[in-house]
This record gives C-alpha cells, structure tokens and sequence, in this order.
C-alpha cells in the first residue's frame, strides 16, 4: 500500500490554470481545498505550493470521515468562515460529491474542465458577492 501511495503521489500534476485562477481569487472569495486524501497529501500540497493558494484545507486523512460524508462539507464551511451554506460554492469532479453539497445547500458545480469551472466560479463570485 505504500508503495501504490508513493506512485501515485509521484504521478500527481496540479492544473497550473486552475492554480492560477484560485489564486485570482484571493481578496474577493475565500478558497478551501476538500479532498479524500492520504497522510501524504499535506506535505506534498505545500511542496507544491498549492496550499498557498487556498485560505484552508480539508483533508480526509485528517478529519476522519471523507466526502460524501456531510461532515466534511461542514468542515468546509467553517475553515471558510460561511455560516450560509448558500453562500459557498462547492467544485469537484465527482458528480455524487457535488449533489451532497447541493442537498446540504450550497452550490454546486461539477468540474469537467477548466475554464468551465473557472467561469462558474468568477459567475458565483459576482452573484453572490463572496468574499
């Protein structure tokens, strides 16, 4: 399991326009990354960088549930500082992910590619004044 942990984690590419685009949104929308994730994936987001990009994170590995759990989504919108589920819109790739953070009342925006979902992201940042 280890060793399928490190290939994998080897093999990990961060989209470098979406990085680019969270980034953007630094002063008018705060960001949280959610992810199902192993021990390993902290080190490897500040190594990256990524965790520079967002305002917090919400591991899996750390929490102790993952999604679709909708603890995580709580997590979420506490690290955010969104007492308003309405408020926050909630982007993953995974289509049962983004239904739960619908049915819990947040907005939702399946990730298919992106400039897609950057497009969804600045829409909702103007509508809803995030920030």
């Amino acid at each position: 399991m280890a060793e399928l942990r490190r290939d994998l984690a080897a093999r990990r590419r961060w989209d470098a326009d979406l990085v680019a685009g969270v980034r953007a949104l630094r002063g008018r929308a705060r960001t949280v990354l959610v992810s199902n994730a192993w021990p390993e994936t902290r080190p490897a987001l500040a190594a990256s960088g990524v965790l520079d990009v967002v305002a917090g994170t919400v591991l899996s590995c750390e929490v102790g549930c993952a999604k679709p759990d909708p603890r995580v989504y709580a997590g979420a919108l506490r690290r955010a500082g969104v007492a308003d589920p309405a408020r926050a819109l909630f982007v993953d790739d995974t289509a049962g992910h983004v239904r739960t953070a619908r049915a819990l009342g947040m907005a939702g925006h399946l990730h298919i590619d992106t400039g897609g979902a950057l497009a969804r992201i600045e829409e909702f940042v103007r509508a809803v004044g995030a920030g």
